[in-house]
């Protein structure tokens, strides 16, 4: 292994996810970019996936593999889907023998990734782009969901041999809550195919724009509300999950909200580029894909000052931070016209080439499993 240059990479999905579901929600070209471009730099994937035979008509890649559980048993019920997706793993463990490190997409679902790390004797890379005890705990800190998290999350970090989370921020409050070594955890942030999201330096028609799911978490009402103070309409893109709250309660306030659904990804760079300035004012963050390919697109953005934004917004420099506590858009808006705007467009997609080009998080996360390999 010391002299191998590539790596044989088993990746499984999201718990409940396949690779149909990432064509429904119009993310399956951005999801399976990442390990195109392993692929290409010789890396051998193969993907675990919770769908049934469709992921094989979608995904048919010579250098690609996809084991989708439910191939031959798609109409089970809730709980006959665990059980039977445990007996998955015993049953075919011995097809990924030859597999050098085995991950996760996200830390749900892990369980199945133990198993198999257990079966055939090879490392497990935990990967996240959030953390969910840590996300649920800010809503319901005293749930049933919330406690099963947290003991979910804990197992999951013991039996890993590593953990990539997405940023310092929370590295520094995992390794806080869960008493966590800090040489088992890197960062390893969100990419972005920057060759694709770029300025199309077409003249902008449209002002305010936001990419974001209906939650609590992304602060949607706050958002509306402080619209109205600067009379602007906010363009909004995303599932449609929980559309009819937060859409009537815009309604409701006189909020100018325009909802035009989910877009592919493949169209999303020149969605972008119709739009002059990108707004998240989410009270916790991860490492926000729709913030960075705005930045990438040379977007002006403005962005709540919390975890998961704070390591990637240098105020008044690459974009501007809002205070959920104490500012107003009106007045940050107000600082956002006096200021050189130019210059913070272009040190905003300098940031983004710099930190999340798709090219070099796939070299640096190749760095990390042979480093992980050989200890």
């Amino acid at each position: 292994m010391k002299n191998r240059k590539t790596l044989n990479i088993v990746l499984f999905l999201t718990y409940n996810l396949s690779i149909f579901d990432w064509k429904k929600f119009k993310i399956l070209s951005r999801e399976l970019e990442l390990y195109k471009e392993h692929a290409s730099k010789g890396n051998k994937i193969s993907i675990i996936s919770y769908g049934d035979k469709k992921d094989k008509r979608i995904l048919n890649s010579k250098k690609i593999n996809i084991f989708p559980i439910f191939e031959k048993n798609s109409y089970l019920s809730k709980f006959s889907k665990i059980l039977f997706s445990i007996s998955y793993i015993f049953k075919n463990h011995k097809k990924f023998l030859n597999c050098d490190i085995i991950k996760t997409n996200q830390i749900l679902g892990a369980h199945l990734a133990i198993i198999l790390k257990f079966l055939i004797k090879k490392k497990l890379v935990i990967r996240m782009g959030y953390e969910p005890y840590l996300q649920q705990k800010e809503y319901s800190p005293f749930s049933l969901k919330t406690f099963f998290l947290k003991f979910y999350c804990l197992f999951c970090y013991k039996f890993a041999d590593h953990i990539l989370i997405s940023s310092k921020e929370l590295k520094n409050e995992i390794i806080s809550v869960y008493n966590l070594k800090k040489h088992k955890i890197s960062i390893l942030p969100n990419f972005i195919e920057t060759k694709r999201f770029k300025n199309y330096k077409q003249k902008n028609k449209r002002n305010f724009f936001t990419i974001s799911r209906f939650h609590e978490q992304k602060n949607l009402k706050f958002l509306f509300k402080e619209m109205l103070s600067i009379n602007e309409k906010l363009y909004f893109y995303g599932p449609k999950k929980n559309s009819n709250e937060f859409l009537s309660y815009a309604k409701n306030i006189n909020a100018k909200v325009k909802y035009l659904g989910l877009v592919n990804n493949s169209l999303l760079p020149k969605i972008i580029n119709k739009y002059k300035f990108f707004i998240l004012l989410s009270h916790i963050e991860g490492n926000p894909k729709a913030l960075l390919e705005a930045m990438s697109c040379e977007k002006i953005v403005i962005a709540s000052k919390v975890n998961g934004i704070n390591n990637i917004i240098k105020d008044k420099k690459n974009g501007f931070l809002f205070n959920l506590k104490k500012d107003s858009l009106k007045e940050v808006f107000e600082k956002v016209l006096k200021s050189n705007l130019k210059k913070i467009q272009k040190n905003a997609r300098k940031f983004v080439v710099l930190n999340h080009d798709i090219n070099k998080i796939v070299d640096y996360e190749n760095n990390i499993y042979k480093m992980i390999i050989k200890h």
